[in-house]
């Protein structure tokens, strides 16, 4: 199809576009769809009435699980009862402490990062599990940072 051919198809998908939305607008303004929008406005209405008497404490769970966290994490607190703090932690490879360990199998590592540190120590699973167990000792958290709290 040429710009041409393309223009005119383009143009002419406009009208039809246009006009069906004419079509729409009219259906909306009938009589008939108007009663329709009315019934579904008044069952909308009694579902509404329905749910009137069921008390909503979501918010005052949100301010008391707020208080809680900021509690719990001025006091150092990882769990209490049922509730626990959720973290967002960082980790990172120790190069030194990989370096010691795997000495020059390392270099085949230049940039070490967690993945390719556990795919290392994933080839030693089986027939090393404690060496495989010493490599991943070497991913430490370097930051750990208290997020929300979880309710069990």
């Amino acid at each position: 199809m040429n710009i041409k051919e393309l223009a005119v198809s383009v143009n002419k998908l406009k009208l039809e576009v246009e006009k069906e939305g004419l079509q729409r607008e009219e259906i909306k303004l009938s009589d008939e769809y108007e009663a329709i929008d009315k019934k579904v406005a008044d069952l909308r209405e009694e579902q509404k009435k329905m749910l009137e008497g069921v008390p909503d404490s979501s918010q005052n769970l949100q301010d008391v699980s707020d208080s809680m966290f900021d509690l719990m994490t001025q006091t150092d607190t990882e769990k209490h009862g049922n509730i626990e703090l959720k973290y967002k932690t960082k980790k990172e490879v120790n190069i030194d402490r990989a370096k010691g360990l795997m000495g020059d199998d390392l270099m085949a590592y230049v940039k070490v990062t967690q993945k390719e540190l556990k795919s290392y120590a994933d080839q030693f699973k089986e027939q090393n599990p404690d060496y495989a167990k010493d490599v991943m000792k070497c991913v430490e958290v370097v930051s750990k940072e208290a997020v929300s709290i979880n309710i069990k």
